[in-house]
This record gives structure tokens, C-alpha cells and sequence, in this order.
């Protein structure tokens, strides 16, 4: 029987997939994904989910209500946070089934490129100018489209 730790999530939604590896031990997975982000609205603003993903396992589902520039008067919790440039998101947690298709699976490492120090991956494109999104597919570790 395969572990599901061991498992592989694979993706039925568009997923932003953001790494909190160095915020988890201070605060709860959500407080940890929500703040101070350098992304763009409009492209994290596609997603169906939020993923928190600690050492390459996913570890919360959530869902973005509303993206916000990561201000002191959007997010006054956060007080000791450098922010300028950057946005956070006020949530909820993803509902049980959705959560059950993604919590603790593994993050495959076509989403990972050895060496990248961005936080931040989709498993989508998103072109604005085209108001459209292409969802990532690999096979055998190869980008198919």
C-alpha cells in the first residue's frame, strides 16, 4: 500500500502553490501562506486553491477571497513585515473534499526546479491579455503544453 505522504498530488484545480518552509514554525499554516508575497493579482487571482507546501509536502488548502496589497492597513497583525511590492490574501480553508484531494500529498518535482529561490509556483499560465489560462501537464518529467 502507498503511503500518502508518498504520493504525488495531482492537480484537478488551478493551484498556486506557495512554500512557507520558513514561516511554519512561527505561526499556523494559514498565517503563514496569507502575507507578503511578490506576485501579480491578476495571474495568483486565477486560482481555485491556495497550497501551503512545507518541504515539498502540502500542508494547507485554502481559499483566497480577496488579494490585497500587503499593507499595515490591510494587515495590521503583520507589524514587522517588510511589504512594499507585495500582496497577501484573506481566506478560508478549502472545503473537506477538496482538502482530502491535496492535504499531504507530495509536490512533484516538475514544480520544483532545483536551484529556484521563488516561493511561488502555479500550475497554470495565465495571459491577461487573452483573459486566458493554460493549466501546466508534464509527462515523464517534459512539459507537455
Amino acid at each position: 500500500m502507498i503511503n500518502k505522504l508518498d504520493e504525488e498530488a495531482i492537480f484537478e484545480h488551478n493551484v498556486v502553490m506557495i512554500n512557507i518552509n520558513a514561516s511554519i514554525e512561527d505561526r499556523s499554516e494559514y498565517d503563514a501562506v496569507r502575507y507578503a508575497w511578490k506576485v501579480k493579482p491578476e495571474t495568483v487571482g486565477q486560482a481555485d486553491y491556495v497550497l501551503a507546501v512545507a518541504h515539498g509536502k502540502i500542508v494547507g488548502v485554502f481559499i483566497a477571497d480577496k488579494w490585497k496589497a500587503a499593507t499595515l492597513e490591510n494587515f495590521p497583525e503583520y507589524t514587522k513585515v517588510a511589504a512594499e511590492g507585495r500582496f497577501g490574501f484573506v481566506g478560508r480553508e478549502a472545503p473537506r473534499d477538496v482538502e482530502q484531494l491535496y492535504m499531504g500529498k507530495s509536490i512533484s518535482n516538475d514544480y520544483r526546479k532545483k536551484g529556484a529561490s521563488n516561493p511561488i509556483r502555479y500550475n497554470y499560465k495565465y495571459n491577461s491579455k487573452k483573459n486566458s489560462i493554460i493549466r501546466k501537464v508534464f509527462v515523464n518529467g517534459v512539459r507537455a503544453n
